[in-house]
């Protein structure tokens, strides 16, 4: 850290908490000895709990995001099979603001079978969550995905165009 000026960290790992427990511990014990910068992370909403976040606070952890994707529990769980019901995120928020934690939610717009109401409902499940940056992605059908062959499947794309914009060639000549 002192041979790079280093001031804060951002580890890039979207399940830094699932870790083994020991793991988790010795590198708290670490990270706090020996850099004890302040730090982000990224994890899922099963692996808040009190005792995760509070060893995260202890080791000077800042923020945390979390992928959301849709706050439409069924569209999350049917079409992206991410099994986390809408009660975990509530308990992953709360505990995130009883600590002071800064909160990312993830989202993404325009999934499969999402309405303009699942979109709007995202925005004010921040609002309750608390959320500090909402960050939003638009859904793109990325070739060798299962959702990309789901939408496919089930005719949601317009696969010609897609092939186009993919190709950079063509791209100049798509109208």
């Amino acid at each position: 850290k002192d041979e790079y000026n280093l001031e804060f960290l951002r580890f890039w790992d979207e399940t830094f908490l699932a870790k083994p427990k020991g793991y988790l511990l010795e590198f708290a014990r670490a990270y706090k000895n020996e850099i004890d910068l302040p730090f982000t992370v990224e994890t899922t909403a099963q692996t808040i709990n009190h005792d995760n976040v509070r060893m995260l606070v202890g080791m000077g952890c800042q923020s945390v995001s979390i992928g959301v994707e849709t706050s439409n529990e069924k569209l999350r769980m049917e079409i992206l099979g991410k099994r986390i019901t809408n009660e975990v995120l509530d308990k992953c928020f709360e505990i995130m603001t009883e600590y002071g934690l800064r909160k990312v939610a993830n989202f993404m717009f325009f999934l499969p079978h999402q309405t303009l109401d699942d979109m709007w409902n995202d925005v004010y499940s921040s609002a309750r969550w608390k959320i500090d940056h909402p960050s939003v992605r638009i859904f793109y059908p990325y070739v060798g995905t299962a959702l990309r062959e789901y939408c496919i499947k089930h005719d949601l794309i317009d696969l010609d165009l897609v092939r186009r914009m993919e190709n950079e060639e063509a791209i100049h000549d798509i109208s």
